[in-house]
């Protein structure tokens, strides 16, 4: 159940985030609120149907914040704020698990906790550096195009890996 509460409690954070740093965009409200409700309807309910829709409710809120902000630039918080999403899908599907009877308990609990903030760190090392890459001057925009053709090879090699790795178990 603390699992539930941390993302619950993380989640109403983050969605307060854009509504609380913008004024005159109560539009913004609304969303945080759904996100909320959803997230609520997920740790005490046990709903996960609708913990997707509550992550994806405050991504959009966000991404709402950012367009409506009139150009001001990057968010330099964007990276805190997308591992910070990561570690509230984590904790609600990890307290959904363990009211689970047949998922077993024991020495799992120290290996997902390291792993989640495993997770955590890196997706906010992966967004710091792609925020300090958009931010830095590479001359010709033909090595930021190279660069990004190289990450969606890398990104459909990798996802050609884990489907082979996927098949190769036996199924039952």
């Amino acid at each position: 159940m603390a699992a539930g509460v941390m993302a619950l409690v993380l989640g109403v954070a983050l969605a307060a985030y854009p509504a609380a740093a913008t004024r005159g965009l109560d539009r913004l409200v609304a969303i945080g609120a759904l996100a909320g409700v959803l997230l609520l309807l997920t740790a005490v309910a046990g709903a996960a149907s609708a913990l997707p829709w509550a992550i994806a409710a405050i991504g959009a809120e966000y991404a709402a914040w950012f367009a409506l902000r009139g150009g001001e630039g990057v968010d330099t918080r964007a990276p805190v704020y997308g591992a910070g999403l990561l570690v509230v899908a984590e904790l609600a599907y990890w307290a959904r698990d363990r009211r689970s009877p047949a998922i077993p308990q024991g020495g799992l609990e120290f290996r997902r906790l390291f792993g989640v903030l495993g997770a955590a760190v890196a997706a906010l090392a992966v967004g710091a550096f792609a925020l300090g890459i958009s931010s830095a001057s590479l001359g010709s925009g033909v090595g930021l195009e190279a660069l990004g053709v190289a990450a969606a090879i890398a990104l459909l090699v990798l996802l050609a890996v884990l489907v082979r790795e996927d098949r190769d178990e036996p199924e039952f």
